[in-house]
């Protein structure tokens, strides 16, 4: 591998180890929001949206550390690169992003913290939003590397 590829391949990994980090961040916010909030004190467009930040959270670190650990191996990162899997990546990354947006945009608009009472749990759903939204941006990251990928391997033409 020549030093151009080697970085590429590094910034690739610690974006991915990033990505992953920020996502086990965003469910520790999200878990401890439920831990402090009193019991009866959340409407149902909280609870669905907590579910979903769970199911977000967990499918972004599951996909990073898979991802991670397949492009550890030279012949499998240089397979993804050359067949439909890096279609799928890019489709991937781009709806994970999506639906990061889609959840920061409808808990920002449903929760309003200033009416809760003992608004600090209110304050960790928000807190794991913005995490949310760290992460939905290395979505956005990763899913711009995989259109270069798919350019660069004239797969896309430009």
């Amino acid at each position: 591998m020549d030093s151009w590829n080697v970085t590429r391949f590094l910034v690739y990994v610690f974006t991915r180890l990033v990505q992953l980090v920020v996502a086990l961040v965003c469910i520790g916010f999200q878990a401890d929001s439920r831990n402090k909030r009193p019991s009866g004190s959340v409407d149902v467009t909280e609870r669905n949206t907590e579910i979903a930040v769970y199911v977000v959270a967990g499918i972004t670190a599951g996909t990073a550390l898979l991802s991670i650990l397949l492009h550890m191996f030279a012949k499998t990162r240089q397979r993804i690169e050359k067949s439909r899997m890096a279609w799928f990546t890019m489709l991937f990354n781009f709806a994970v992003f999506v639906t990061w947006i889609i959840l920061v945009l409808i808990n920002v608009v449903a929760v309003d913290c200033s009416r809760k009472t003992d608004g600090t749990w209110c304050r960790s759903i928000k807190a794991s939003l913005a995490t949310g939204l760290i992460s939905a941006m290395f979505s956005l990251i990763v899913t711009l590397r995989s259109v270069s990928v798919l350019v660069r391997t004239n797969r896309i033409r430009v």
